[in-house]
């Protein structure tokens, strides 16, 4: 596992000058910021200065689990018409059925959204083609199949990518999950740190989630219509599990032994 790990040692100061013209505070009259900064300069300014020795590490946490939803794409396709108002008329009506066949079957009619649509003329035969792909989300993974073939049996020409996934308090419940491995895992990394380097570990001085994850379970399908029905059997999918990630950075401080901290 790869991970960034950065320890100050003490004397590190709360104000940092790098280059000519960075500091903000006024340097004289002028108020120009575009002047060399010189070392009486910053100590004319007073700053408090704190020492402090800190270890910075980074760790991961991950956790998977079963689906509690699956998303899947449905197509409507017109080919080879003799005019654009053709096309549309006819996506239109076969979009409306396919939709009436799903919400029969219990799917909500808000779990139903267009994907893509797209409107074309052919350019070598001048003839006129479209698409409407649909986005269909599934409240129960095991009913997937069976969404499936309701749409083919429907108005759906092609049957395409299917994502299952985790959503709502289940997906918070894993994140909150994998923050609590990712924070652990940064203690562990940094003890292994601060005891390579002979040093006592502290107390966290900051702590940091800076990334958030889910990996869905993904299938592409490409199935026609004719392929899911008539004497075809159901269609059955495996599930597979869903990742859900975290990613914590931490300070701690540490004591170097030699009286400060």
């Amino acid at each position: 596992m790869n991970r960034r790990t950065f320890i100050g040692l003490a004397g590190a100061s709360t104000a940092t000058v790098a280059t000519a013209g960075c500091l903000s505070a006024g340097l004289g009259s002028t108020g120009s910021q575009s002047e060399d900064v010189t070392l009486d300069d910053v100590e004319n300014l007073n700053v408090e200065t704190t020492d402090r020795n800190t270890i910075q590490v980074q760790g991961i946490g991950r956790v998977a689990a079963e689906p509690n939803s699956v998303t899947l794409s449905a197509s409507i396709e017109a080919h080879d018409r003799d005019d654009a108002s053709t096309v549309v008329e006819e996506l239109a009506t076969r979009s409306e059925q396919l939709i009436e066949d799903l919400t029969a079957y219990g799917i909500p009619e808000d779990s139903i959204t267009t994907a893509r649509y797209s409107l074309g003329e052919h350019s070598r035969r001048n003839r006129y083609e479209g698409e409407h792909r649909f986005s269909i989300e599934v409240d129960d993974p095991d009913n997937a199949g069976e969404v499936i073939d309701v749409a083919a049996g429907s108005e759906a020409d092609q049957i395409g990518r299917v994502n299952f996934t985790v959503t709502g308090d289940k997906r918070d419940e894993l994140y909150d999950e994998a923050v609590k491995r990712a924070v652990a895992d940064a203690r562990e990394e940094a003890e292994l740190y601060a005891g390579a380097a002979d040093v006592s570990l502290g107390d966290p001085v900051s702590i940091e989630t800076t990334q958030r994850g889910v990996s869905p379970h993904a299938m592409s399908l490409s199935m026609t219509a004719g392929d899911a029905v008539g004497s075809a059997p159901p269609t059955e999918l495996e599930q597979g599990q869903v990742s859900v990630s975290a990613r914590a950075t931490i300070e701690y401080g540490f004591d170097a032994g030699n009286g400060e901290s």
